[in-house]
């Protein structure tokens, strides 16, 4: 038990204590300036610690790095916009193609029976080796056959390549571009290029013979061969410039020429196909070719 005394001890010890701690708010509460300075130099003596002011450099530094990302993925999704447009541009004008491309077969299938592709392979080899075996005409008079190869050959100028008058196609002449038709739409290139080559050599007046001409500079193209294909494009535009593969033809010469480096004539064949053509959507895409040149 605690005596009596010991309380009275206690409860005045308690007493002293609330007065010191009372005295001191009073101190303190009447010398506000002295406080605050200390409060400072705590705050100052915090922020001057060696941990904090690395802790502070490294989340600067992380900040700009995390800046750089951001740049870095702006710039990125700004390229691949860019990449989706000219694929989608690309896209449309190879949909394009192959739509123009099957409505062709189809018209030309409704006129022309449907052979097996060996009677096919047959047909265009017997084409091939009677071209080689033909000789001049009587009279004179120069070969077609050996005219065009001329043309076609390296040693083809502005000079040779002139217009000439075409008559309807016969149905002979519809069967055997059906048959080289038949070829570049399977993707057997080589084979298209040997068959459409025989038909210009054999029927170069014939109305199809510019179409033949067409996708034989079309087949030389999607191999990457753009001096061959130029040269294919440019009997169409030459020889054949009232067909409706023209407008075409120069386009697709521009491709080349800018292919090849020679923009200065890349140039001046679009400028052509806008002021000839006008109006088509071969005209169109060139008017979008020389903005970008």
């Amino acid at each position: 038990m605690v005596s009596r005394a010991n309380k009275f001890l206690i409860l005045g010890s308690v007493v002293c204590v609330s007065w010191v701690m009372l005295s001191s708010s009073i101190v303190f509460a009447a010398t506000p300036e002295s406080s605050v300075e200390d409060r400072l130099q705590r705050i100052e003596r915090i922020i001057e610690n060696p941990v904090l002011l690395q802790l502070s450099r490294r989340l600067g530094e992380q900040q700009r790095e995390i800046q750089d990302l951001q740049d870095q993925i702006d710039y990125l999704k700004r390229d691949l916009r860019k990449i989706n447009r000219v694929a989608d541009k690309r896209y449309k004008e190879n949909d394009d193609r192959l739509s123009h491309l099957e409505n062709a077969t189809e018209d030309l299938a409704n006129q022309v029976p449907v052979v097996d592709e060996k009677i096919e392979n047959d047909a265009l080899v017997s084409e091939i080796d009677s071209n080689e075996r033909y000789d001049d005409g009587v009279g004179g008079e120069k070969n077609p056959q050996k005219e065009m190869k001329k043309i076609m050959g390296s040693d083809a100028s502005a000079s040779t390549l002139t217009p000439v008058k075409t008559h309807p196609a016969t149905s002979k002449e519809q069967a055997t571009y059906q048959l080289a038709f038949a070829l570049i739409k399977k993707g057997q290139y080589d084979a298209s290029i040997q068959a459409f080559q025989s038909f210009l050599n054999r029927y170069p007046n014939s109305e199809l013979a510019s179409n033949s001409a067409y996708w034989m500079g079309e087949a030389h193209y999607i191999q990457k061969d753009n001096q061959a294909a130029l040269k294919a494009f440019n009997v169409v535009i030459k020889r054949y410039p009232s067909s409706s593969k023209t407008a075409d033809a120069m386009l697709r010469a521009g491709d080349c020429l800018e292919n090849l480096k020679q923009l200065k004539k890349a140039k001046n064949m679009y400028n052509q196909l806008i002021t000839l053509h006008s109006g088509t959507s071969a005209a169109e895409k060139a008017i979008k070719r020389l903005e970008k040149l």
